[in-house]
């Protein structure tokens, strides 16, 4: 984890500089490594690190949503028996929950690591946004992102679901073949 501050700082710099309109654009990655280290200082690499860490939640959040959801929803003695369509839509449902509970995070990080940034650390950002914002601030672009990440999120745990059925029937298919083959007779 240490090591992915400089790297997202560094490409956030130059993602940000690749959009600005400005002659002082990151001509490479090495170009941003050198004028953050040069403007900020080795602190600088790790700007946004602390909510990045924090972002690592998303996926317990996701994941304990969709469980929940499917603990509620599928007969425990019938697991996999729901449709695609209904893993689908608690797939979304538990990224939509983990993005909206998470996303707050993510504008804190965005806003840190953004070139122009001016703030002098997390709680400065965090304090600094809802005095200017409020509640609304920590949310600015959750829906435009939800509604590019949740289809993907939603199919990746329908395949799951699918490929770990397959697996659990062809575990299932070759115990049973080995009680038939070598040791069904007893002494």
């Amino acid at each position: 984890p240490a090591t992915r501050g400089p790297a997202t700082a560094v490409a956030a710099a130059a993602a940000s500089s690749a959009s600005a309109s400005r002659a002082a654009a990151y001509p490479s990655m090495t170009g941003a490594l050198r004028a953050i280290v040069r403007d900020e200082g080795f602190r600088g690499l790790y700007r946004g690190v602390v909510p990045a860490l924090l972002l690592t939640s998303h996926g317990a959040v996701q994941f304990g949503v969709y469980e929940e959801l499917k603990r509620l929803l599928e007969p425990a003695d019938a697991r996999g028996s729901l449709s695609p369509l209904i893993y689908f839509a608690m797939g979304a449902a538990s990224k939509v929950a983990a993005s909206t509970a998470t996303y707050p995070f993510q504008v804190v990080k965005a806003r840190l690591q953004a070139r122009d940034s001016h703030f002098a650390g997390v709680r400065d950002c965090a304090a600094s946004t809802w005095r200017a914002e409020g509640a609304r601030g920590f949310y600015r672009g959750l829906v435009p992102n939800t509604l590019r990440v949740v289809p993907a999120s939603a199919l990746t745990l329908v395949l799951y679901e699918k490929v770990r059925l397959l697996l659990q029937r062809t575990e299932e298919r070759i115990i049973a073949r080995g009680r038939d083959v070598g040791g069904g007779g007893g002494a």
